[in-house]
């Protein structure tokens, strides 16, 4: 499971650190988040060839790079917690996403689906 923790890791890693397009999906809420909080802003309709992803969602993708890496080394008897945990962190940056940036949502979708159909955790 580490191989695919590690490899899910470096995904979201690059989508959300690296990746860059000049395509970019929006939504109309995104607006509203940024135009208020500079620390939200990301690419809005730009066009131009950059990362899509604001300073928030890149610090997240090494939050999110750390647990999946880290939740294989903890104990099998934290099982339960680890399980509801991990549950708690994917619902919650899917549900995030698809409302402050679309183009995040996009990325992280085949992660969450795997997590959900395949899963341990």
């Amino acid at each position: 499971m580490l191989i695919v923790s590690a490899i899910q890791a470096l995904y979201i890693f690059y989508m959300f650190n690296l990746f860059k397009t000049k395509y970019s999906f929006n939504h109309p809420f995104e607006s509203l988040f940024v135009k208020n909080f500079n620390f939200l802003k990301h690419p809005y309709n730009s066009g131009n060839y950059e990362n899509k992803i604001c300073k928030l969602g890149n610090i997240y993708a090494y939050f999110l790079f750390l647990w999946l890496i880290f939740r294989n080394f903890i104990s099998i008897r934290f099982k339960l917690y680890i399980k509801n945990i991990n549950s708690i962190i994917f619902n919650l940056t899917f549900l995030v996403s698809l409302l402050m940036n679309f183009n995040a949502f996009l990325y992280f979708l085949p992660i969450y689906i795997l997590e959900k159909k395949y899963s341990n955790y």
